[in-house]
């Protein structure tokens, strides 16, 4: 909006500057002018409102830990792995969490964490100090892939921090809403990957598990790709 207020006040300058005698002429300049100032702030405002905003709170190391150590019932955690040249992060930054539920319950149920592994700062996370590798990939990144690098890779941690599972590719919404309801609420603990899809059917709006017991009841659902076996992505390996 301060670049549309600039805008006029040039245009409005220009405008009364003009020495143009014939007040006719000047009353039909005011009016295009109107109407192009007019159309300049409507196309302002819908370019505004059409721009693709993060709606993920993402946060860095530092400060999901300090909320986790302040939380009375702290969450889980889920860390996006990327690097600037990952062209699938980029495309799930730009589909997948754009997504409003994703984004909604990714912020209620995980620290949500983007980490760039090529980062060159020194990063202190759970009383241990990770620099840059020799390999020049990050020693957290490597380490929370136990050193099976690919990007994107999200891993998600338990409340002890704790490494879940590190899975490595492009995730699709129905996926991710899959894989984020199986760990949020310890499913991992007690249900095989298998069976849990099985039951799970995604919706995009409301994740739920049908209530009814028994395999008469299952729902019949293709069977995506396991959390642990490789999806899309950029495989990079650490180099010794």
């Amino acid at each position: 909006m301060h670049q549309i207020h600039w805008i006029i006040c040039f245009l409005d300058c220009n405008f009364e500057s003009l020495t143009v005698k014939d007040p006719i002429y000047k009353m039909h300049m005011g009016k295009r002018l109107s109407l192009i100032l007019g159309l300049l702030a409507y196309v302002c405002l819908v370019s505004g409102q059409g721009a693709i905003a993060p709606k993920i709170k993402w946060l860095t190391f530092e400060e999901a830990e300090w909320e986790a150590r302040q939380a009375k019932s702290p969450r889980k955690f889920m860390v996006e792995l990327y690097t600037d040249k990952c062209g699938w992060c980029k495309k799930m930054d730009l589909s997948t969490f754009q997504n409003e539920f994703i984004a909604h319950y990714v912020n209620e149920n995980f620290y949500p964490v983007k980490f760039n592994a090529e980062l060159r700062k020194d990063i202190q996370f759970n009383s241990q100090l990770f620099k840059l590798d020799k390999s020049g990939y990050h020693e957290l990144a490597i380490a929370l892939t136990m050193g099976d690098l690919a990007f994107p890779t999200l891993v998600f941690l338990d409340e002890d921090y704790q490494i879940i599972q590190p899975i490595q590719g492009y995730q699709t919404v129905d996926e991710l809403e899959r894989i984020m309801f199986y760990f949020a609420n310890n499913m991992h603990k007690t249900t095989p990957w298998n069976t849990f899809v099985q039951h799970y059917q995604p919706t995009n709006s409301k994740p739920r598990v049908d209530p009814r017991d028994g395999p008469d009841h299952l729902l019949i659902i293709p069977v995506p790709v396991p959390p642990h076996a490789k999806s899309k992505g950029e495989v990079i390996k650490k180099k010794n």
